[in-house]
């Protein structure tokens, strides 16, 4: 399953806050949402996804091991 989304902020001037919302697409639609529950979840995602990351240094020595299992 894949989650293809972009969060999106428009910064506003003055004291009105930041305008936040998710542009999320899927095989045959593409939707805005601006709830604060909506984006709230999709920034969530968004930091457990970072969470799970390897580094740049780990994604480049795993990267290298695979490439060695194919050469």
């Amino acid at each position: 399953m894949s989650y293809d989304y972009t969060l999106l902020t428009i910064p506003s001037p003055g004291s009105t806050p930041d305008l936040e919302f998710v542009y999320v697409e899927s095989f045959d639609d593409a939707r805005y949402l601006d709830s604060k529950d909506a984006v709230s979840a999709y920034v969530s995602l968004w930091s457990r996804l970072q969470a799970a990351a390897l580094g740049p240094k780990e994604s480049l020595d795993l990267l290298g091991a695979v490439a060695k299992q194919f050469s």
